[in-house]
């Protein structure tokens, strides 16, 4: 079972390298932006971009998953090529119309997100990249799905490069303003939109098989709910927040968020590695243990990342951005909770897509955003963007109680409640104390932080979260990590 893990390991490092490196890549954008907009620009900002992640969600929400399934349901690759190219037909053909239906109603859009039509130019803008970033995505889905993660990442890593590096000439350098953030995504996405289509060109056909897209159709579009509840739980928070505020609030909000992403690094790997390996492991016998292993050794590792985040965010915050941002730390722990929420939803999920129950699926997260979109209403207006964040937690919390619920009577599995307890009670305590513990010096506070980390991974250990098995075999695993090192080193 151990190799099981250490191959989705191994995966999910090398696509933390490439696209879930993208979390990382936003988060080194932060210092950029919070230095070169004002803090209300700043926010618009990132309203503009939760907006075009709704357009993209409306048509292609289920794709993916649509993608996985039928890609390993049909094998062969003549069978491969009708399932990709009618994915690809169908998400270029419907994002560039709804791109166009955007672009047109950029005024009323804009005053009624925003607030105010003088944002509508920025808009059109970005709009023209949603169908070239979902091409893009498909393309790296296919890849995934045939175990190319190198190729993978030679995509995805120059894209962000491509994309720092215009960010940089056109906001910092050439100043062209926030219209400088959306034309770097509009070419950076059009050249790897080309780029991967070119790599993938065997498997598409000049052949668009409408049998086999309405197959697709049938399995995705109960999903499409759920992208459109998924937007509600993670972007919706933005919006609200400036409806009863204003955009400074949710430029101070987006900076403790953007911290808080940090932790969606290995969510976002683990999540693009896991969903083919989740898929294969199906056909196993032991897969139910695989899966329980697979929550628990997730959030043993997420656990310290988010411990880590929260309890540095204090004394780092100021430093990345200016001292206007130090007061977003108080939302950066129930943030990073909520994507580690995010990223478990796709294990307590499992027996519902392997059971092809995708519209119980659908009704799950639309009924879990009813009650983010309660507790956003509720806890905004009382406690400002620390009542947006706890909403945030509590909607993905509700969303995972209900996909544990609803998949175990499809296809039960044991899950380790123990130590899930456990880690949510050890990080929950340290993190307590590190918002509590503040001195003056900023390297006292820092080491602190660091302090506090240690003792949280010295508590997995003597609380029994990690057995001594597990501990043993990973020494193991280390050991026969630097000895290989040792021996391609002394080859050299």
């Amino acid at each position: 079972m151990f190799d099981k893990f250490k191959r989705l390991a191994k995966e999910s490092v090398v696509y933390g390298l490439g696209g879930a490196g993208a979390r990382f890549f936003n988060f080194l954008l932060l210092p950029l932006y919070t230095r070169s907009f004002s803090v209300a620009n700043y926010g618009a900002i990132d309203i503009i971009n939760t907006l075009i992640a709704l357009a993209g969600i409306l048509f292609i929400s289920g794709t993916d998953s649509a993608l996985s399934y039928y890609f390993f349901k049909y094998p062969q690759h003549e069978e491969r090529k009708k399932t990709i190219t009618a994915l690809a037909v169908y998400i270029l053909v419907s994002n560039s119309i709804l791109a166009l239906l955007l672009w047109l109603m950029a005024e009323p859009v804009s005053g009624m997100i925003l607030g105010n039509v003088i944002y509508a130019p920025y808009l059109r803008i970005a709009v023209l990249s949603i169908p070239l970033s979902h091409l893009m995505t498909h393309n790296l889905t296919i890849l995934r799905l045939r175990r190319k993660p190198y190729t993978y990442i030679a995509i995805t890593v120059p894209n962000m490069a491509l994309t720092l590096l215009l960010n940089i000439l056109l906001v910092v350098v050439l100043r062209v303003g926030i219209n400088g953030v959306f034309i770097t995504n509009v070419i950076a996405y059009g050249v790897f939109a080309l780029v991967s289509s070119i790599i993938n060109r065997t498997y598409y056909e000049f052949r668009f098989d409408f049998k086999r897209f309405i197959e697709l159709f049938k399995y995705w579009i109960p999903l499409a709910l759920g992208g459109i509840s998924a937007w509600i739980r993670t972007s919706m928070d933005r919006t609200v927040l400036n409806q009863f505020f204003t955009l400074e609030q949710v430029g101070l909000y987006s900076a403790g968020l953007r911290l808080a992403s940090m932790v969606g690094f290995f969510v976002q790997a683990y999540r693009i590695a896991n969903l083919p390996f989740l898929f294969e492991t199906s056909q196993e016998e032991d897969a139910p243990k695989v899966y329980s292993r697979s929550l628990s050794y997730f959030l043993i590792i997420a656990s310290i990342l988010t411990v880590g985040i929260s309890v540095l965010a204090r004394p780092i915050l100021p430093i990345l951005t200016t001292e206007t941002y130090a007061v977003s730390f108080i939302v950066v722990p129930f943030l990073t909770y909520a994507v580690v929420a995010e990223g478990a939803s796709q294990i307590f999920s499992i027996g519902l897509f392997l059971k092809k129950k995708t519209l119980q699926s659908g009704m799950i997260s639309v009924i879990s955003s009813l009650f983010s979109i309660a507790l956003l209403f509720s806890l905004t207006p009382l406690l400002g963007m620390l009542g947006t964040s706890l909403a945030v937690l509590f909607g993905y919390l509700i969303f995972d109680c209900l996909l544990w619920y609803w998949s175990q009577k499809y296809y039960p599995i044991e899950y380790d409640w123990k130590r899930v307890l456990k880690i949510f009670a050890y990080s929950g305590l340290v993190i307590s104390i590190g918002m509590i513990v503040h001195i003056g010096n900023l390297y006292i506070n820092i080491f602190i932080g660091l302090a506090l980390v240690f003792i949280y991974i010295a508590l997995l250990f003597i609380g029994s979260v990690i057995t001594p098995q597990e501990r043993g075999t990973f020494i193991k695993e280390i050991q026969i990590l630097l000895v290989n090192l040792k021996q391609k080193r002394i080859r050299a």
